[in-house]
């Protein structure tokens, strides 16, 4: 025993590439021998995962800043959880190493509540799959899943070309998709998905009316200052037509659509195309297109002058009112007018009086309109008239021919018998909920009459 340590200490070299080859075993056997329960579960999961067992996939380019500008794939179509599940189940042991997170990320894969080995804390979590410059990828967890995969202070890397390619794929063919003229070329009134939220503007007049732009050599090289002149840039009139998405659980700007604006510069129109983060945007001169989105807040002026005549005691001080506070808030406004009073409803109350529900709208008038910030729900219609600071429906009770109270509804309550659900209980619970604010209403201005 003594001549071979003997040995040993004779030969430092020797030694020395033993010690080191024991240390890079060591090291090896670390990374890509996954012989603990940590390292298998880890393994087991991303190789089992399924499409059901993801929620929700989004991909996404990182930003610095501006996050909510940026371009988000929703993989809401089977076939592209089928691609992502494939990919991830395909990953195997010699391409995965565990070591601490790094900087550089160019894209990121969110899976949210997605299913991952159940613990008393429960079995859902959040894994974001980052991309690195280099092509490698690596895994971050909320706390408590990282706690069930990962080291302290490291995470797991991925070496897989193939799932980093596609998770940028999917921004880039988004961001290749985006070219305003081509779309204005092509677009059709069907094409659009949101017709019913473009005021008055039909779906096939836009489109006729975009198809036409986009043939006309009417581009303007323009920056906003040169086509506005000295004062500051103002969009007063805007439609946002979505050709992707669904109006009934919500357009967002990560759908495909165009934003089309202009402002009182006659003729001359802006038009973007893409989603949040990407957008393709021209000027050109179009009378027709122009003319539409101007007017897109206009609608018909309807009042039953008798019945503004009998409740005119109530609504006048009300629009003075709105004149007076406006005015010290936005500019000079010459007056008012109104634009509609029209009944919607009426019933009889237990008390045996009757309540009248009208739809009561007005505007004012802007002296120097070119200086109105619109803020809020304002708009301004094709005559420069400022819209949106009304107080809701006006609601009133009379009894024998006497008016009783009379109220504001204010603008987060709006009814009408045309506007109820097609399901009939629901409908009936609607009205009930109508007539009990009403009601609430009118006593309080009973009260403080």
């Amino acid at each position: 025993m003594t001549k071979t340590k003997g040995k040993l200490i004779k030969h430092p070299a020797l030694w020395a590439g033993i010690l080191i080859a024991v240390l890079l075993a060591a090291e090896a056997g670390a990374v890509f021998i996954f012989d603990n329960a940590k390292d298998a579960a880890f393994l087991d999961w991303i190789q089992n995962i399924s499409e059901d067992s993801i929620a929700q996939a989004r991909a996404f380019k990182h930003r610095e800043s501006n996050e909510s500008d940026q371009i988000v794939i929703n993989l809401t179509e089977s076939e592209d959880k089928q691609n992502l599940v494939s990919l991830l189940n395909n990953i195997q042991e010699i391409n995965v190493y565990e070591a601490p997170a790094a900087e550089g990320v160019s894209y990121v894969l969110d899976m949210t509540e997605t299913s991952v080995p159940s613990s008393s804390s429960g079995s859902h979590g959040e894994i974001l799959i980052n991309v690195v410059s280099d092509g490698k990828l690596y895994l971050t967890f909320d706390s408590e899943t990282g706690k069930k995969f990962c080291s302290k202070g490291k995470t797991w890397w991925i070496d897989y070309p193939e799932l980093a390619s596609y998770i940028s794929n999917l921004i880039t063919r988004r961001e290749a998709q985006v070219n305003v003229i081509a779309a204005m070329s092509h677009i059709k009134a069907s094409d659009f998905s949101n017709p019913e939220e473009l005021g008055n503007v039909s779906a096939k007049k836009l489109a006729a009316a975009l198809r036409h732009a986009a043939k006309e050599d009417k581009l303007l090289a323009l920056s906003d200052e040169e086509a506005f002149g000295e004062t500051d840039t103002r969009w007063f009139w805007e439609i946002i037509p979505a050709i992707e998405g669904d109006p009934e659980t919500g357009i967002s700007g990560n759908d495909m659509h165009f934003r089309i604006r202009c402002g009182l510069a006659e003729n001359i129109v802006e038009i973007s195309f893409g989603q949040a983060g990407a957008y393709d945007t021209v000027k050109l001169e179009d009378e027709a297109l122009y003319d539409l989105v101007r007017s897109s807040n206009d609608y018909k002026i309807v009042v039953k002058k008798g019945a503004y005549n009998k409740y005119k005691h109530l609504l006048v001080p009300q629009m003075e009112k709105a004149l007076e506070s406006t005015t010290a808030d936005l500019g000079t406004f010459s007056g008012y007018k109104v634009t509609r009073f029209v009944k919607v409803w009426d019933y009889k109350d237990n008390d045996g009086s009757t309540v009248k529900l009208y739809d009561f709208k007005y505007a004012l008038l802007p002296e120097e309109p070119e200086k109105i910030v619109l803020t809020g729900g304002m708009y301004l219609d094709s005559k420069m008239r400022l819209h949106g600071v009304e107080a809701g429906q006006f609601a009133v009770r009379e009894k024998n021919g006497e008016i009783i109270s009379g109220a504001f509804m204010g603008n987060d309550f709006y009814y009408s018998p045309d506007a109820e659900s097609e399901v009939f209980t629901q409908s009936i619970e609607e009205r009930k909920a109508a007539k009990s604010r009403i009601s609430s209403a009118l006593a309080l201005a009973e009260k403080t009459a």
